[in-house]
């Protein structure tokens, strides 16, 4: 395997770029490629081995929710700092303009506070699927099961914040 150099450490010593980690040659830090749920890029690891410490977006909770919050390397670990600045992830906008944000098993506006959940009557709906229905557009959705177990058709759109459905 052929070693690369990614940048030049706090400490001085070459940062190698190896298959799964970037690592500091001299004092050992480490900072894996994929950590926290996410994917660290070549320029975020340059500035964490600088000592920068600075905002990265798309870190999954133990929940899967997404959030973004500062890193900075310590005792040789990328550590996340949780703090005022830590947020959830935008993921896209409502209509009503306001910010999307993943939460437990749903998608919620921070201003309209409209929520999504991401299934729907024994259905999982994709992204794609809940970001038209928070753009205001509605779904056709085929073998819904309801309660009692019947199957149909319906689409489902939003009107004044709830949830409407219409069998077709």
């Amino acid at each position: 395997m052929e070693e690369n150099i990614l940048s030049k450490c706090q400490c001085g010593g070459n940062v190698k770029i190896f298959d799964a980690l970037y690592e500091c040659e001299d004092c050992k830090t480490q900072v894996w490629k994929y950590s926290f749920g996410r994917e660290f890029k070549e320029k975020e690891a340059k500035k964490l081995f600088k000592g920068d410490s600075f905002m990265l977006k798309g870190f999954k909770s133990s929940t899967n929710s997404l959030y973004d919050t500062k890193a900075i390397i310590n005792d040789g670990k990328v550590e996340l700092i949780f703090d005022e600045d830590t947020k959830s992830t935008t993921m896209f906008l409502c209509e009503c303009g306001g910010e999307v944000t993943q939460i437990s098993q749903g998608y919620k506006c921070n201003s309209c506070e409209k929520i999504i959940w991401a299934k729907f009557m024994n259905k999982l709906l994709t992204f794609r699927q809940i970001r038209k229905l928070f753009k205001g557009d509605g779904l056709k959705l085929n073998n819904l099961k309801s309660q009692r177990g019947n199957i149909f058709n319906a689409e489902i759109f939003y009107v004044n914040n709830e949830l409407n459905l219409e069998y077709i």
